[in-house]
């Protein structure tokens, strides 16, 4: 092998062996829920081309129509999923109740009117799937309940 040849071969196993430099955390994150949607909001991160929610909730729900009973659930919304409105790499995410609870129902195998009360952490995480394949960066949590205090929209 020439040794131009090696020198090339070698630069490429030097970049191939850098470590891949993780985004970075999103900053600001923040919740609302109302009757209609719950709302989360961040500061961008540069680098990141879409953004995943994640969610960790406590749900009282009524597994018989009568007693109560308490279950938590993992959730994740990621905006390169969005079903209306925004681009995917925008700082926002709205999620409709319907679907969130909804999504809940299925995870605990009642009918959706028997949710009464959900209680819920989220974070944030940048996303760029040739970036950041390193340790996960959250935000800091933000929370959030359902049903809300807030009129319903619309």
């Amino acid at each position: 092998m020439r040794r131009s040849s090696w020198l090339l071969a070698a630069a490429l196993l030097c970049l191939l062996a850098m470590p891949v430099l993780a985004l970075k955390a999103p900053q600001s994150f923040m919740a609302e829920a109302t009757w209609d949607n719950v709302y989360f909001t961040w500061d961008p991160v540069k680098g990141a081309d879409h953004y995943s929610v994640e969610i960790w909730a406590t749900v009282t729900f009524s597994p018989d129509g009568l007693s109560l009973a308490v279950a938590d659930v993992e959730l994740s919304y990621a905006t390169a999923r969005r079903g209306h409105g925004g681009h995917i790499a925008d700082p926002y995410l709205t999620v409709p109740t319907y679907a969130l609870l909804g999504d809940i129902a299925d995870q605990l195998g009642v009918p959706v009117d028997l949710i009464v009360m959900v209680d819920g952490m989220a974070q944030v995480e940048a996303r760029n799937p040739g970036n950041g394949h390193g340790k996960k960066k959250l935000s800091e949590p933000a929370y959030f309940s359902w049903p809300s205090d807030s009129p319903v929209v619309g």
